[in-house]
């Protein structure tokens, strides 16, 4: 069985023409209004307008959660990062992103003006969906995260600029996954920006400082 993601996106719009649209998931059983806050101080923080696009996972019966029903991208079937989720299940989830990027694409966005993000496991899928990409992308930007499923990956995919935020004491997934996830990136040939600090499994403000310097040299970049 696949899911796609329901409801309308959370959208926010600058006040000024839109120079990236950032399409950014939130983490398991969170909610697209989660990512409001950080959404907002990134958008503050950069000086080249952003238009957010803030999706909302469907409601799945969780594996892990003894089958109760959270916001999920793609049910949660192992406690091994590298293995969560069901292929279908991740397919599901990257075709969303997919559709959503497409949609933008339609509206007249440049692909170099695309970045894709994600917290947690919404980053899971956002790395997934990036490396899945054949055309021009901004980037991906994923915080507190891992990567699944890589062995179906193809390792010789376009190369992303990629950043990776991450706290040494996350104690909802082990900075150790995402450094083994980095690791990986690098070998395949991305080019990967890594920050490791804040606390805890959450959005830290000096991550966000970080992102929002990496992107500012990502669209102050020339096109190609």
């Amino acid at each position: 069985m696949t899911h796609a993601a329901v409801d309308t996106p959370l959208e926010i719009l600058p006040k000024r023409r839109a120079h990236a649209t950032v399409i950014w998931l939130h983490g398991l059983g969170a909610d697209a209004e989660d990512l409001v806050p950080a959404a907002t101080v990134l958008a503050e923080r950069c000086l080249h307008p952003l238009h957010f696009v803030l999706p909302r996972a469907p409601r799945l019966p969780v594996t892990l959660y003894h089958r109760f029903r959270l916001r999920a991208w793609f049910d949660v079937v192992s406690e091994d990062f590298d293995q969560r989720g069901t292929p279908a299940g991740l397919d599901a989830a990257v075709e969303t992103v997919a559709r959503l990027a497409q949609r933008e694409l339609d509206r007249g966005l440049p692909p170099e003006r695309l970045l894709l993000a994600g917290f947690s496991q919404g980053g899971a899928v956002a790395l997934q969906a990036a490396l899945r990409r054949t055309g021009p992308l901004l980037g991906v930007a994923a915080l507190s995260t891992y990567l699944p499923q890589r062995e179906r990956l193809a390792p010789d995919g376009p190369p992303r600029a990629v950043f990776l935020a991450h706290a040494p004491d996350d104690d909802v997934v082990p900075i150790a996954v995402a450094e083994s996830a980095r690791d990986w990136l690098e070998g395949r040939g991305d080019e990967v920006t890594w920050w490791a600090g804040g606390s805890g499994h959450a959005v830290a403000d000096d991550a966000l400082a970080a992102l929002a310097a990496w992107l500012e040299s990502r669209l102050a970049a020339p096109p190609g």
